[in-house]
């Protein structure tokens, strides 16, 4: 059975922008609301580990400078 929803001006742009040429509307929202692969994270785990590294690096410089201050 059909359901109408209402979108946004923009949140209609963003479907759009990731329909597919063979793709309706129903298969969009499947795939982005669908069950998650585990490996499309891989990258913003990268990331985040890398972020998480230059804090640190970041927390003991900080450190150093203050001992060195006093």
């Amino acid at each position: 059975m059909a359901k109408t929803v209402q979108l946004s001006d923009e949140a209609y742009a963003r479907l759009t922008a990731e329909k597919g040429d063979l793709e309706s509307y129903s298969d969009v929202v499947l795939r982005l609301t669908g069950e998650k692969d585990p490996m499309r994270f891989v990258g913003r785990l990268k990331i985040r580990e890398d972020f998480d590294e230059i804090m640190a690096t970041m927390r003991r410089a900080e450190a150093r400078s203050r001992r060195l201050r006093t």
